[in-house]
């Protein structure tokens, strides 16, 4: 199904470049506003641009890639078949159809053509060298995304397989165009290492979770940023299994809760979640007894916080009154299971 509709979109890729070129007007006035019907093509184009962000921001994602579609055809007629910025308009294709559900397989295929462009068929002159660096960084962070959807419909392993080289590059890319304390760089970093962890290269994960870490602190961040920025770490040191990791889990799960330990709102509301996955690392490094302490110790703060019927609070009776049968205190036990509803 999804390639069938692939399909009709792409036959009609033709007709789309006709229609805003010299189609007649009740052909096409239920696509462009009236006024836009004598617009020259770059005029017209950005006009799609801006429509496809403001369908995206409203997540009407259908819309929005009817629209990135409109721009492929526009930026064919604008600069040819053989410029950086048709690449562009397929990258921004292939991640409106990671928005929409289910079809990795066509932004894979779009982000595929962009490669082709770039690699291929790029022609001089450029305004900007650094939009062409730009769009390169989003084609690969775009394939590996496409790549990594993929894999819920492959095998898991051969896709991140694949998805790996794209995020190297996607990385070269950004150090050479945005630098080494760049934001994207940093979203690049987490990402390389997100697949490095389904791929069971834990070292390497961690490792770059690491640089990440190093870049937001380099960046005068906020405690919510730098607490995040150290959960990461923490996740990934627990995600190995290894004991040898599991003092850096501990350091950088301590780090993160001290940052927002005196917080209020969703600061307070983050430091309970961070402390539940500290307790629940507690609890498969056999401390399950220190990890009780801090749950029961947590209660007060989580009704306040979430309510007494919320999950967070029923997940935490539910820990204690296993931890109670566990210690044959089957009177607590039932007292705090049946909480839990």
């Amino acid at each position: 199904m999804q390639e069938s509709q692939e399909t009709h979109i792409t036959n009609h890729l033709d007709e789309v470049v006709a229609a805003v070129s010299i189609t007649p007007k009740t052909k096409i006035q239920n696509k462009l506003p009236q006024t836009a019907l004598f617009q020259p093509p770059r005029e017209k184009l950005h006009l799609c641009e801006e429509k496809a962000k403001s369908f995206s921001r409203s997540h009407d994602y259908k819309q929005a890639v009817q629209e990135l579609v409109r721009c492929i055809a526009l930026s064919r007629i604008c600069y040819g078949n053989s410029h950086w910025k048709l690449a562009e308009a397929h990258v921004n294709l292939a991640q409106g159809y990671l928005q929409l559900k289910g079809f990795a397989l066509q932004a894979k295929q779009h982000a595929e053509k962009a490669k082709e462009i770039l690699t291929d068929s790029i022609v001089p002159p450029y305004n900007d060298n650094s939009d062409v660096f730009k769009c390169s960084i989003e084609l690969f962070r775009t394939m590996g995304k496409a790549l990594l959807s993929l894999q819920k419909m492959h095998q898991a392993q051969r896709k991140s397989k694949e998805a790996l080289p794209y995020y190297k590059e996607a990385l070269e890319y950004t150090e050479i165009s945005k630098g080494e304390k760049s934001p994207e760089r940093i979203s690049v970093l987490k990402e390389l290492a997100a697949v490095e962890q389904a791929l069971g290269l834990h070292d390497m994960a961690i490792n770059h979770f690491l640089q990440a870490h190093l870049i937001v602190l380099s960046r005068n961040p906020s405690q919510e940023e730098a607490a995040d920025s150290s959960h990461f770490v923490a996740r990934a040191a627990v995600a190995s299994g290894r004991p040898e990791h599991h003092d850096m889990a501990e350091e950088y799960f301590q780090d993160s809760m001290a940052l927002l330990k005196d917080s209020e709102g969703t600061g307070r509301a983050k430091f309970l979640s961070i402390q539940d996955d500290f307790c629940h690392f507690l609890q498969i490094t056999e401390q399950k007894e220190r990890a009780a302490s801090i749950l029961r110790d947590s209660l007060e703060a989580k009704v306040e916080v979430f309510g007494d019927f919320s999950p967070e609070v029923a997940e935490t009776y539910r820990l204690l009154g296993g931890a109670d049968l566990v210690q044959g205190n089957h009177r607590g036990a039932h007292k705090k299971l049946k909480k839990v509803k």
